[in-house]
Parts: structure tokens; sequence; C-alpha cells
């Protein structure tokens, strides 16, 4: 039996629609709470700022190139929890984006601050060809 088309002006979640059209829709995933991911990224002051979001908590990172020959590498991350511009601040240099991303976590790690995934955050700004 084939399912009637959607009436107009109705809005269908991909569950509904799934169901209207027949099709087995078993093999999609959720997208689970916990998994890392970029909620947001803009420009800012030479620069690319990332939010993301893990385990419930805010990761915010701003990864910014060399602007003069004083800078101590030609990469430059920090790192801070959420969007307080008043905590905690974890910043390293390197000759890398990859490089600076990897002193940051083990920075991060040793300054006792919530858990992070730096692989999965290494992962997700790859994605989006961050680093």
């Amino acid at each position: 039996m084939i399912a009637a088309p959607p009436r107009r002006g109705v809005l269908l979640v991909p569950g509904e629609a799934a169901d209207l059209d027949g099709l087995d829709r078993g093999h999609m995933t959720e997208k689970r709470e916990d998994t890392l991911r970029i909620t947001n990224q803009f420009r800012k002051k030479g620069g690319m700022v990332y939010d993301l979001r893990g385990d419930g908590t805010r990761l915010t990172l701003v990864v910014s190139p060399r602007t003069s020959s004083d800078d101590l590498g030609d990469w430059h991350i920090e790192a801070r929890v959420g969007g307080q511009t008043d905590g905690v601040t974890v910043q390293r240099w390197a000759k890398t984006r990859v490089e600076a991303l990897q002193a940051v976590g083990v920075a991060w790690g040793n300054a006792a601050l919530p858990a992070f995934d730096w692989d999965a955050v290494r992962v997700a700004l790859a994605a989006v060809r961050a680093v």
C-alpha cells in the first residue's frame, strides 16, 4: 500500500516522513548529546573562533596566525571553557595549528580543567579545515 502524500503546509520531521514514504530508516542514527561537535564558528580579529560542545560542556577555541615577528610561533590557539572571557584560558604557540592544538591539550590536562577528548577536538576542527 502506498502512503498518501503529505498535506500542503504540514511540516514533517524525518521520522514522520519515513513513515509516509514507506522506506525503512532503521539505518539512520540519532546524534548523541555527548558527541563532540562544532556548534558555532566565526571570524574575529584576524583569526577564527570555534565553539564546541561535548558531554554538556562548551569549549571555545580561537585559532589565529602570527601577526608580528615577536610572536612565539606561526600559529596561536587559545582555549577556554564556554564563552567565559574572565575564566581560565590556556594558550599556546607552535609551528603548525595541529602542534598548537596538541600543546593546548597537554596544558589543559595539566591545569585540571574539564576533560575533553583532544583527539576528537582535532577531528572536529579538521572536518572544517581549521587544522
